[in-house]
C-alpha cells in the first residue's frame, strides 16, 4: 500500500542520467516519420541544437499536405523548429476567440510584470475551477495538477515577485505562464468576469502568458536539459503537460501533438535513465499516458498506404518475437519501449500472450517503464486508480487496440499481399483482445484504491461512488463499441446495446452529481464515450440524447471542443443516412447499387470522417 503523497519528502535525488552524445541519430515519430522512413532512435535537436537537414530526406520546398505532420521537421531541425515556432505561435481558434473591443490590439500594454500582477487570482481560478476538470471521473483526492503543477506555480510566482528571485529555470516559468494561460483562456471563454477580471483582459492575458509559455519550454528543452543549467526533470514536464493542456483547450491540434511527442522525448531521455524514480515523477508519467493514449485512440492521421510501413511492421514484429524468444518478456519490453519513440503501429510479438498471462504480475521495472501499457500484465503499484479513479487494464486495452488497428490499416491500404504467418499472428492477436475487452466490460465493480493524497475538504475521500461507478461503466461499454469499430469494423446495428449501456452510464452518472452537487468535484466527466458511442447511434433518441449531453458539457468553462466533435457525429449520422435511403429504392425502381457499395457506405465511420478531414478530436 503506498502512503499519501503529503507523508513523503521529494528531493531532488543525485541524478544517475548518463550524458547524452551530442551525435545521436535525429528522429521525431509521427506521420512524417512514416512517410519518410526516418529511423526511430533517440536524437533530440531541439533539445541539443544539433545540426539535422530535413531536406536530405525530404522535399522541404513541397511539405506534406497534413499539417499536424509538420511537427517532425518541427523536431528534427532547430532552425526548422524556430521558423515553424514563429508561424505556429499560441492563439487561440476562430471557432472560440471572443470578441475584439475596439478593434484594439490584443498584446496592447502586456508585460510579465502585469500578468503576473494577475497571478494570485487566475491561480486561485486554476485550482479550483480548471484542475477538476481534468479528472474524468469525480475524484475528491488531489489531482497531480494541484500537488505538482499548481504548487510549483505558486512558488515560482512569488520567486518572480515578492521573493526576487535572479536565477528562476525556464522550466519553471514555462509551468507557470502555461498554468496562468489554461486559467485566463477559461475565464475569457465563459464571458463572465472573475474577482475583478474582464473576460476580455483574460483573453489578452491567455493570448501572452501562452506564447510566453511557448518561449520558455523551448528554451528549457535546448539549454536546460544538460550540463550546468540543467532544471529539474519534473519541472520541464510540469511545462509541457501544462502546455498540452492548453494547446488542447484553445484546440491548437498542432501543438498538441508536437507536445505530446516532446513529452515522450523527454521522459524517455531523462525520466527513463533514472535508476530510481520518486513518486511524484511517477505521476507525471502518469499523466502523461493518459494524454498519450487517450489521445492516440483518435489519432487517424497516417500515410497508411506508404509503401515502407508494412515491410517495417513486419521486421518489427520479427525482430520482438526473437528478441522475446532469446530474452524474455522484460527484455522484449525494453527493448521495444526505451530506446525508441512510439508511433503506435507497434505490436507486441510474444507468440505466448494468452488470458492466463494477462493475469500475471508486472516486474516492478517494466511496469515502471510500460508508459504506453504495450504490456498487457497486471500492476501492483499502478497509480491510474488513484489519480482518475480508472483500472490500468482499460487504458492498456484502448492502447492495444490502437495499435492494432493501426496495423490492420496499413495492411488493408498496402497493395501487398501479407504472409501468412503475419495474417495468423494478427488474427490471434484480434482475437485474445476481443475476449479480454468483453471480459473487462463484464467487470463493473470498482476496486478499492487508497487516495493520492487527501483533500483537505474531504479527509481521506476517495473516489465518489455512484457518479464515478457510472462513468466507468459508460467508458466500459465504449471500450467495446472502439474495438468492433476499429478492428472488426461491424455494422453499427451490432453496437446498439452497447450505445444504449453508454446512454444509462451517463444517465447514472448525471443523476449521481445532481442529487449529490459535491459528489462531482467540477468535473463534467470524460466525453470519450459519448463521442465513440455518439457517432454508431442510429435511433433519433439516442442521437438526440447523445447530441444534448455533449451540448450541455461545453457549456462549462473549459470544455474542450465539443462543437467540432459534435460536428464530425453529425457528419457520420448525415452520411449514413443519406446512404441508407439511397439504396432504398424508388416504387418501381430498382437497386443500383453494389452489396460492396451499401455495405461501404453503411459502415462510413468517424474514421473515415477524420481521415477526410486530417483533423483530431482531442478527448483526454
Amino acid at each position: 500500500m503506498n502512503p499519501p503523497l503529503s507523508n513523503q519528502t521529494d528531493t531532488e535525488r543525485p541524478s544517475h542520467e548518463p550524458e547524452m552524445p551530442m551525435d545521436i541519430p535525429s528522429v521525431s515519430i509521427s506521420d512524417a516519420d512514416s512517410i519518410l522512413d526516418i529511423e526511430s532512435f533517440l536524437g533530440w535537436n531541439d533539445i541539443f541544437n544539433t545540426g539535422f537537414d530535413f531536406a536530405t530526406v525530404g522535399n522541404s520546398d513541397q511539405p506534406y499536405e497534413d499539417p499536424l505532420t509538420m511537427l517532425a521537421r518541427a523536431a528534427n531541425d532547430p532552425g526548422d523548429f524556430q521558423r515553424w515556432s514563429e508561424t505556429q505561435d499560441f492563439r487561440m481558434n476562430d471557432a472560440t476567440i471572443l470578441e475584439r473591443e475596439g478593434g484594439s490590439p490584443l498584446l496592447e500594454a502586456m508585460t510579465d510584470a502585469g500578468v503576473l500582477s494577475h497571478g494570485e487570482v487566475l491561480l486561485h481560478h486554476f485550482k479550483h475551477v480548471v484542475i477538476p476538470t481534468y479528472s474524468p471521473l469525480p475524484m475528491n483526492s488531489k489531482s497531480p495538477w494541484e500537488i505538482l503543477n499548481c504548487s510549483a506555480a505558486v512558488q515560482t510566482l512569488a520567486d518572480m515577485t515578492y521573493l526576487a528571485v535572479q536565477d528562476v529555470k525556464h522550466a519553471s516559468r514555462g509551468n507557470l505562464f502555461g498554468t496562468l494561460a489554461c486559467s485566463a483562456f477559461t475565464i475569457a471563454k465563459s464571458k463572465a468576469d472573475f474577482n475583478g477580471l474582464s473576460a476580455s483582459k483574460c483573453e489578452r492575458i491567455a493570448e501572452y502568458a501562452g506564447r510566453r509559455a511557448k518561449e520558455h519550454l523551448q528554451e528549457t528543452l535546448r539549454h536546460e536539459t544538460s550540463g550546468t543549467q540543467k532544471a529539474k526533470y519534473k519541472d520541464q514536464l510540469m511545462a509541457i503537460n501544462t502546455l498540452i493542456a492548453l494547446a488542447t483547450l484553445v484546440e491548437n491540434q498542432n501543438d498538441a501533438r508536437c507536445y505530446l511527442i516532446d513529452a515522450e522525448r523527454l521522459l524517455r531521455l531523462r525520466g527513463l535513465a533514472k535508476k530510481v524514480l520518486s513518486r511524484r515523477a511517477r505521476l507525471l508519467h502518469h499523466v502523461y499516458t493518459w494524454l498519450r493514449i487517450v489521445g492516440e485512440s483518435t489519432f487517424i492521421i497516417h500515410d497508411y498506404a506508404n509503401s515502407t510501413l508494412l515491410p517495417r511492421i513486419e521486421t518489427s514484429l520479427s525482430r520482438s518475437r526473437r528478441v522475446s524468444d532469446r530474452m524474455g518478456r522484460e527484455a522484449d519490453v525494453s527493448h521495444a519501449t526505451h530506446g525508441h519513440l512510439d508511433d503506435f503501429l507497434r505490436v507486441e510479438g510474444n507468440e505466448k500472450d494468452s488470458e492466463t498471462d494477462a493475469e500475471d504480475e508486472k516486474e516492478r521495472e517494466v511496469g515502471i517503464r510500460d508508459i504506453h501499457l504495450e504490456d498487457m500484465r497486471q500492476f501492483s503499484d499502478t497509480l491510474y486508480l488513484q489519480i482518475y479513479g480508472i483500472p490500468e487494464t482499460w487504458l492498456s486495452l484502448v492502447s492495444r487496440t490502437t495499435r492494432l488497428a493501426n496495423v490492420l490499416d496499413v495492411i488493408n491500404a498496402s497493395e501487398k499481399e501479407v504472409s501468412r504467418a503475419l495474417n495468423s499472428f494478427l488474427q490471434r492477436k484480434s482475437s485474445m483482445l476481443e475476449s479480454m475487452v468483453c471480459s473487462t466490460a463484464s467487470e463493473n465493480i470498482v476496486p478499492h484504491r487508497e487516495p493520492v493524497e487527501s483533500s483537505t475538504n474531504h479527509p481521506g475521500a476517495q473516489m465518489t461512488g455512484a457518479a464515478s461507478e457510472a462513468m466507468l461503466r459508460a467508458m466500459k461499454a465504449a471500450l467495446v463499441i472502439f474495438f468492433y469499430r476499429r478492428i472488426r469494423n461491424v455494422h453499427p446495428w451490432i453496437l446498439r446495446t452497447y450505445v444504449n449501456d453508454v446512454i444509462e452510464g451517463l444517465k447514472d452518472f448525471d443523476r449521481g452529481v445532481t442529487l449529490n452537487p459535491g459528489s462531482g468535484s467540477g468535473t463534467v466527466g470524460t466525453i470519450w464515450p459519448a463521442f465513440i458511442a455518439g457517432c454508431e447511434a442510429m435511433t433519433e433518441a439516442s442521437r438526440n440524447w447523445l447530441c444534448t449531453w455533449l451540448e450541455k458539457s461545453s457549456k462549462c468553462p473549459p470544455a474542450k471542443g465539443n462543437s467540432a466533435i459534435i460536428r464530425i457525429i453529425r457528419t457520420v449520422w448525415r452520411k449514413r443516412d443519406a446512404m441508407a435511403s439511397a439504396e432504398r429504392p424508388k416504387e418501381g425502381g430498382h437497386k443500383s447499387r453494389s452489396r460492396s457499395q451499401k455495405r461501404a457506405d453503411t459502415n462510413y465511420t468517424w474514421v473515415h470522417v477524420l481521415r477526410e478531414e486530417k483533423s483530431w478530436p482531442m478527448l483526454y
